[in-house]
């Protein structure tokens, strides 16, 4: 996982690399088989990684500010606090929707 930020819609952008039981990078197309089918070439596009020379897929950030202004907004009706420190945590859990196959080990548990 390659985490950046996406300067124009100023949401950070997950990039995806993954690699085979022999070490040899993955395919696009075996790749895409550990995204959701709901979001594989909508959500998931392929693009030039910002810091490395090559394409990877990642997660589109067009509609990340949305969202994670709606997961907030509703821990703020459920009456709870989020640290801006805690913002990560909640971007993690939505990727997660989208790449089903990636496991986080949360040091903390935030309910929404």
């Amino acid at each position: 996982l390659h985490i950046t930020y996406d300067k124009y819609y100023q949401v950070p952008r997950l990039f995806l690399m993954g690699y085979d039981e022999n070490r040899k990078p993955l395919t696009v197309a075996q790749t895409y088989e550990d995204f959701s089918a709901d979001h594989a070439n909508k959500t998931i596009t392929v693009e030039a990684h910002p810091h490395i020379d090559c394409d990877m897929p990642t997660v589109h950030p067009c509609r990340h500010a949305e969202m994670m202004k709606r997961l907030l907004d509703q821990l703020v009706e459920n009456g709870k606090e989020l640290g801006v420190h805690e913002y990560l945590l909640i971007f993690l859990k939505f990727v997660q929707t989208v790449i089903p196959t990636i496991e986080y080990d949360y040091t903390r548990s935030i309910q929404l």
